[in-house]
């Protein structure tokens, strides 16, 4: 299965009302508010975090991908957004939080905290609103258990 290296756009920071544990060497999260600061694409990040628009959500099912479970949290506007986009009554779509595994048989894996997708999943996100979603092949992958089997690209 062919697989490449995703870079979701960073569209905004985690909101008052995440739950984070800071005393582990990386982050733990349990629960994901998200505060967008401009208008964001189908598929966003925040270290370590992915988010899934329900259109994004429903499309990966409806496509049989496999590698995810989708978690239900909190997004809303900063304050910059908010005052960017007066007079405009754009609804933030739901979205929700991305747990990937890390079985290099799936469609999405998360490796090293990087989202690695397959082309079936890639084809799916590129047939949304993600135009700021950038893709990098790579030459190979590995599974869980020999995870540094892949090459991230030069670029």
């Amino acid at each position: 299965m062919k697989y490449f290296l995703t870079k979701p756009p960073a569209n905004g920071e985690f909101g008052p009302e995440s739950v984070i544990d800071y005393t582990t060497i990386s982050q733990t999260i349990s629960y994901v508010h998200f505060v967008f600061d401009h208008w964001p694409d189908d598929l966003v990040t925040r270290y370590p975090e992915f988010l899934a628009s329900r259109k994004l959500i429903d499309a990966l099912v409806a496509s049989k991908c496999t590698g995810f479970i989708a978690e239900s949290c909190k997004v809303g506007k900063s304050v910059w957004f908010a005052e960017r986009e007066i007079g405009n009554v754009r609804i933030l779509p739901k979205f929700f939080r991305l747990i990937v595994g890390s079985n290099g048989e799936n469609d999405l894996v998360v490796i090293d905290s990087k989202l690695i997708v397959s082309l079936k999943a890639k084809q799916v996100i590129e047939s949304l609103s993600c135009e700021n979603v950038r893709f990098f092949a790579l030459d190979e992958i590995g599974t869980a258990m020999d995870r540094p089997k892949f090459k991230f690209p030069d670029k």
